[in-house]
């Protein structure tokens, strides 16, 4: 019967519902931790003694590490042009 609805197309929504979150939270994550980095290198390009130096590198190092895993993971879901999307995410916000 017209307007019926079966289960595989439930099951179908319920995943394509799935993707799409997970899709949305992996964006966010990219544009959090792109925002970490850009701050860990602004504060590193402004501090004034070598542990402040040493403390800001070690920031830059762990949210590059976490922004190419993010930016891997989102390429695995099939995303494309990630950082394009992720910078015009940031702006919007």
């Amino acid at each position: 019967m017209l307007g019926e609805i079966t289960t595989e197309q439930l099951e179908n929504h319920a995943i394509k519902k799935e993707k799409d979150r997970l899709i949305r939270e992996i964006i966010s994550d990219i544009v959090e931790t792109k925002t970490e980095l850009d701050a860990a290198v602004q504060n590193y390009n402004f501090a004034d003694c070598e542990e402040l130096l040493d403390h800001y590198t070690y920031k830059i190092k762990a949210a590059q590490t976490k922004y190419n895993m993010l930016l891997k993971k989102a390429k695995s879901q099939g995303l494309t042009n990630i950082e394009y999307l992720a910078n015009n995410i940031k702006a919007v916000k």
